[in-house]
C-alpha cells in the first residue's frame, strides 16, 4: 500500500523550526558584531591588571569638586569602589579608616569610588561610619567601566607610581588588606 500525503509523517514543523533558529543566529550575529573601525579592545577596555598603570579618571566629590587619579601621582593609592546599599561594603569600611589613619601621614590615601548614587547618599554614609578619606561619585559607571568592576566592594592597590600591584574582589578584613598595603608600601 503507498503512502499518500495524508499518511505521511509531516515534517514541515521541524523545517519551519530550522529556519526560524537559522535566522535568530543570523540576527544575533548581525547586533553583536563590532562596528567598522572599532576593534573589541576600543569599544570595552580591559580592565587594568597587576603590573600595569591603573587607568585615569575624573569624579566629583559629593561637595561637587573634581578630583583626578593622576593627581595623587606620589601617593600609594586604594581605590575602592563601593555602594551604601553593599553589606560587605559597609563591613571594611572601619577597617579602611584604621588603615587610612594609620598611614596618612606617609602618603596614603584611599579614593573611595561610590557606585551610582546621590552625593547626600554617600555623604550620609561616610558620617554614619566616620570615614575621612576622599569619596567621589561615579554617577554614569564610567570608572567602573575603565576598571572593569563586576562586583561590590572590589580594590585596586596603586603604587606611588601609578602601577597596579593588587586587585582584590570582595570585602577585606585586617590581614587581607594589611597583606596588599604592603604591596603599595615597599
Amino acid at each position: 500500500m503507498a503512502l499518500t500525503s495524508a499518511t505521511q509523517p509531516d515534517t514541515m514543523p521541524w523545517r519551519t523550526a530550522f529556519v526560524v533558529a537559522l535566522v535568530v543566529g543570523l540576527a544575533w550575529v548581525w547586533v553583536s558584531r563590532v562596528p567598522e573601525g572599532v576593534s573589541g579592545s576600543q569599544s570595552i577596555p580591559p580592565a587594568p591588571t597587576v603590573g600595569h598603570p591603573a587607568p585615569d579618571f575624573v569624579l566629583t566629590t559629593p561637595a561637587g569638586e573634581m578630583l583626578r587619579l593622576r593627581d595623587l601621582r606620589g601617593q600609594a593609592v586604594l581605590i575602592n569602589f563601593w555602594a551604601s546599599w553593599c553589606g560587605p561594603c559597609r563591613s571594611e569600611m572601619p577597617e579602611f579608616q584604621a588603615a587610612y589613619n594609620q598611614r596618612k601621614d606617609q602618603g596614603f590615601t584611599i579614593l573611595a569610588v561610590n557606585q551610582g548614587e546621590t552625593g547626600a547618599t554617600a555623604t550620609a554614609f561616610a558620617q554614619r561610619l566616620g570615614l575621612t578619606f576622599p569619596i567621589v561619585l561615579d554617577n554614569r559607571g564610567e570608572a567602573s567601566d575603565l576598571y572593569g568592576v563586576r562586583a561590590l566592594p572590589t580594590s585596586f592597590f596603586v603604587d606611588r607610581e601609578g602601577i597596579v600591584r593588587a586587585v582584590v574582589v570582595g570585602a577585606m578584613n585586617g590581614p587581607l588588606l594589611e597583606s596588599n598595603l604592603r604591596r603599595i608600601f615597599p
